[in-house]
């Protein structure tokens, strides 16, 4: 058995391309994560919760959502408020405690777990209307890909069955050939 004509055999095939089928599962969530760490340390900079903190936040989800693989879309759209309802009042806090002076007594109190809660319920709209539109994007991704799925198996049917019959068809010229050959 020679080695060299199942080397050249498979150097001779076009290399298969395949295709992106997204991100791997695990990285929609750490995608949003990490936004929410990259809002909190502009946060921190900037001294205020506010813009670029959303804009991070909404970018990079919804940019993850759109390149995420189906079967991570769950899982990514549901850490969305989970990480969002964690990190914006830690953020806050943060935030809140950088501006405070250093020889403040410790502990905490009302008014402070208040003050750190505070930009969860102000910024609730974006996060509802991220993790809608996310969700949007979600099931339109899947539509399109079972779409895509049920296409390719009936386009993959008619290629089988094509050659099917054209295997069927060289059968029979053999045969005929054999019984044309017999016969002289």
């Amino acid at each position: 058995m020679s080695h060299g004509s199942a080397s050249s055999r498979r150097s001779s095939r076009p290399p298969q391309q395949t295709a992106f089928v997204g991100l791997p599962t695990w990285s929609g969530p750490s995608v949003v994560l990490a936004s929410l760490i990259t809002g909190m340390l502009v946060s921190l900079m900037l001294g205020v919760i506010g813009l670029p903190y959303q804009l991070i936040f909404i970018i990079a989800t919804l940019g993850v959502t759109l390149l995420v693989e189906a079967r991570g879309l769950f899982l990514t759209v549901a850490s969305i408020p989970i990480l969002f309802g964690i990190f914006t009042p830690l953020t806050s806090w943060f935030v809140s405690q950088q501006g405070v002076a250093a020889n403040v007594s410790p502990g905490v109190s009302v008014t402070e777990i208040l003050t750190a809660v505070y930009p969860l319920a102000q910024l609730f709209p974006t996060l509802i209307m991220v993790t809608l539109v996310a969700a949007l994007i979600a099931v339109v991704r899947i539509i399109l890909l079972r779409r895509n799925q049920e296409s390719r198996q009936v386009s993959g049917e008619r290629t089988r069955r094509a050659q099917r019959e054209a295997e069927e068809a060289n059968q029979n010229a053999a045969r005929r050939a054999r019984a044309q050959s017999t016969r002289v």
